[in-house]
């Protein structure tokens, strides 16, 4: 598996992102050093991911972690998900 990235997506040079599988769906917007890591991560389209903001943490690449967020899914600066217990959100949450 790999971690797909719609070509619509906005990603800050200063982003880190390390995900085994999983999306990013289109028109999402990564900031400036963002992380996103871990093993499966899930993404709806129109994410906004501000700066500073970390997704991951723990033990965020065992099989078992996860962040599977809906449609229109926004962290704001500095914000953090630990997705080492598995993290799922629906459409519209921030």
């Amino acid at each position: 598996m790999s971690f797909y990235i719609h070509p619509s997506c906005k990603i800050h040079p200063t982003a880190r992102i390390n995900v085994v599988e999983g999306y990013l769906d289109k028109d999402a917007v990564v900031n400036e050093h963002a992380v996103l890591e871990g093993y499966r991560i899930e993404i709806g389209r129109e994410a906004f991911i501000d700066r500073f903001a970390t997704i991951g943490g723990g033990s965020c690449f065992d099989r078992s972690a996860f962040l599977i967020a809906g449609h229109w899914f926004h962290m704001g600066v500095n914000s953090h998900v630990n997705t080492a217990r598995g993290v799922t959100v629906g459409n519209e949450v921030g």
